[in-house]
């Protein structure tokens, strides 16, 4: 038995196609079990690093002492992201 599944979301960069479809056994009543599994990634998303600059209170901060930068906004910056998403359905037809 073979079949197909429609999605309408944004476009991934990275599909993990085809979908696996499994079916089980046609019960007498013509019924059926369908486990389809989607997974994904979206292109990674980054902040423009060419025009950044301290706000003139983090920029005094950083010249007295790590202690109070690190305080007021941590010792990480994020400058980027990537969204991956995983769907697994188990459908009964009837």
């Amino acid at each position: 038995m073979q079949g197909t599944i429609n999605i309408n979301s944004m476009s991934p960069s990275a599909l993990d196609l085809p979908f696996i479809i499994e079916t089980s056994h046609v019960s007498p009543d013509h019924s059926f079990l369908v486990k389809t599994i989607l997974s994904g990634e979206y292109d990674l998303e980054q902040l423009d690093l060419d025009d950044l600059e301290l706000t003139s209170e983090a920029q005094s901060l950083s010249n007295s002492t790590s202690e109070k930068f690190s305080e007021m906004y941590d010792d990480y910056f994020v400058c980027g992201s990537q969204c991956r998403f995983w769907f697994h359905a188990l459908v009964e037809c009837r």
